[in-house]
C-alpha cells in the first residue's frame, strides 16, 4: 500500500500476518510441509511430489530450507 500524505514518514507499508515471516516468500506451513516431506525422501523426489501436488519447489530450495533448519540435504 502507498501513503499519499506528505507528513507521513512511511511512503509504503504492508499488512503483517503471523503465518508468514517478514519478506518471506513461503508460509511457515508450506516450509513445514517441505521439510516434513524432504526428511522422508530425497530432495529430488520431494521436489517432484511437491511440484505435482502443492507448489513448484526446486531441489536447491529444499536443500536451503534443510540447511537453515540444521537438517541434512
Amino acid at each position: 500500500m502507498f501513503c499519499n500524505n506528505p507528513d507521513c514518514s512511511h511512503t509504503t507499508f504492508a499488512e503483517r500476518f503471523d503465518f508468514i515471516a517478514d519478506k518471506a516468500k513461503k508460509t511457515k506451513r508450506l516450509e513445514d510441509e517441505i521439510i516434513h516431506l524432504s526428511i522422508n525422501c530425497s530432495s529430488n523426489v520431494a521436489s517432484k511430489i511437491l511440484k505435482k501436488n502443492v507448489e513448484d519447489v526446486s531441489k536447491s530450495t529444499i536443500c536451503n530450507l534443510l540447511k537453515k533448519r540444521n537438517t541434512y540435504c
